[in-house]
């Protein structure tokens, strides 16, 4: 096989994976940092290899506080407000539509994931999973009254993209938490 013809196949892949870490190292190194609260959480599974599954507090919204007059259905787009509170950020309000970017807003985006049910709605977000070191120690482990609380710190874009930054257990960094 010709060299030119091989550079011509391969190179577009290269490029495309090294724009995707570059994106998300950019946005790790501009993002507004925020602390988001994990719910109570599921151990990794075998076949998935060694994660905690991080299922958020911010997923079950109180429909209240959905801005606009529409009605969202499974699958839609939605844009979470955020504010700053003491330990973990707060949703204050959903929008159906990308608010307008302002310094002192915080917006995620997420997906509503089975629509509005008895005054809730449900919203995942694409981070959703923390991969344990090989070496690492799962603070999942031991009698549920005795595990950790977890939060997760996430890096904000002003177009609402997410990207995970850290895993906290009962307010330590994990890498510090465990030496």
């Amino acid at each position: 096989m010709n060299p030119w013809w091989y550079w011509v196949a391969v190179a577009p892949q290269f490029a495309l994976v090294g724009g995707l870490a570059l994106y998300h190292e950019h946005l790790l190194a501009t993002g507004r940092e925020v602390v988001l609260e994990v719910r109570p959480f599921d151990p990794m599974d075998v076949l998935s290899g060694r994660y905690l599954a991080l299922p958020l507090a911010i997923e079950v919204l109180d429909r209240g506080i959905l801005v606009g007059a529409g009605d969202p259905r499974p699958g839609d787009s939605v844009w979470v407000e955020l504010a700053a509170g003491s330990p973990f950020w707060t949703p204050v309000a959903v929008h159906e539509q990308s608010p307008p970017a302002s310094p002192d807003r915080v917006v995620v985006r997420g997906e509503l994931s089975w629509g509005a049910e008895a005054g809730r709605l449900y919203v995942r977000y694409p981070i959703d999973r923390f991969y344990i070191p090989e070496t690492g120690d799962d603070p999942t482990t031991g009698p549920l009254a005795t595990r950790p609380k977890l939060s997760l710190v996430v890096r904000v874009a002003s177009n609402g993209a997410m990207a995970l930054a850290d895993l906290r257990v009962d307010g330590v960094p994990y890498a510090r938490w465990r030496r």
